[in-house]
């Protein structure tokens, strides 16, 4: 759909929950996609498939395929497509392992020309933060980015901006506040099921931290349900929250079972943070079940990843304290 035409837009927000101060001059494209070659669309479009399984490789080939298309379109010098496409590769970049400079982004936000590229490059700075677990610089981002996407009116990076602004006042222990984000990334009605299945489990998160199980069932249920042939780290951070919600509802077999799939599904994507989660998770249910052998056989997996005395301490951790599990 071609977008409204934008002679020049320039913002001078202030800082409030539209989002930090941003200044900049946009060229007339909200998004230079909107404009490029059928070959760069067509290998954005295998991208967009290609994340939405998870499959990080296969986006990766399709970035490289738009980029190269991008670069005939431009003779090999620089322009606001390929400034785009740069920031699009930095989450594949990030879910792959991949060294990321952080002033590569600021680069690419500071040469901005249009909102697309301002929305992307601050939203990849935000979730470059969180990683870091810089959670206030984080949101400086993440809310620029929620800003531009406003700007240029699309649902869609409106609805996955929110998410991360709901992440990381999440991390921060803003529980309402999150909330309120989540449900604005739902309320859009846009984004991709794995965007607003991961949405769901974040809401779902944030209400359980309060101690509201009961609403919180109905959204891990739906993002369960969307992605349940999805074999990333979405579903694994879904199994973890179902594994917490069972054993704060006094269901620990319920939990058990969860924790376990989640336990092996952290092991081939080799993600030691939620392996150790879902041991912590299936200690407590252990305990609850006095099961003493998958106790002690979770004790000695925690003492592989940390040393024995901080496994020993982890493990006597009540369960209401895990809801610190995503910060």
């Amino acid at each position: 759909m071609t977008p409204r035409p934008i002679t020049e837009i320039r913002t001078a927000t202030t800082q409030s929950d539209a989002g930090p101060s941003l200044r900049t001059a946009w060229s007339r494209a909200v998004d230079p996609l909107d404009e490029a070659s059928t070959s760069v669309t067509q290998a954005w479009k295998r991208l967009t498939e290609a994340l939405l399984r998870e499959d990080f490789p296969a986006a990766s080939d399709a970035l490289d395929a738009a980029r190269r298309g991008a670069l005939e379109e431009s003779d090999g010098g620089e322009s606001e497509l390929l400034r785009r496409i740069d920031a699009g590769r930095v989450a594949i970049d990030l879910a792959l392992g991949r060294s990321v400079e952080i002033e590569h982004v600021r680069g690419l936000l500071a040469a901005a020309e249009s909102l697309a590229t301002t929305a992307l490059s601050a939203y990849q700075l935000g979730r470059m933060f969180e990683l870091r677990r810089e959670w206030k610089k984080g949101l400086f981002y993440a809310r620029a980015a929620l800003t531009a996407a406003k700007s240029a009116g699309r649902p869609p990076w409106i609805a996955v901006n929110q998410n991360l602004v709901g992440n990381l006042l999440l991390a921060q222990s803003y529980f309402d506040e999150a909330a309120h984000h989540y449900r604005a990334s739902l309320g859009t009605e846009a984004g991709n099921p794995l965007e607003r299945a991961q949405a769901s489990d974040n809401l779902a998160f944030a209400l359980m931290a309060q101690g509201h199980t009961q609403q919180a069932r109905p959204y891990l249920g739906r993002a369960l349900a969307t992605l349940r042939k999805v074999e990333g780290p979405a579903r694994l951070s879904i199994e973890l929250d179902l594994a917490l919600l069972h054993l704060l509802e006094d269901r620990p077999q319920r939990a058990i079972h969860y924790a376990s799939m989640a336990s092996i599904r952290a092991d081939n994507l080799k993600d030691d943070r939620s392996r150790s989660n879902a041991l912590l998770l299936l200690t407590h249910g252990a305990r609850e079940t006095n099961n003493t052998f998958l106790a002690r056989r979770c004790n000695q997996e925690l003492t592989d990843i940390y040393d024995a005395e901080f496994a020993a301490a982890l493990s006597t951790f009540d369960v209401l304290e895990l809801v610190s599990l995503k910060a």
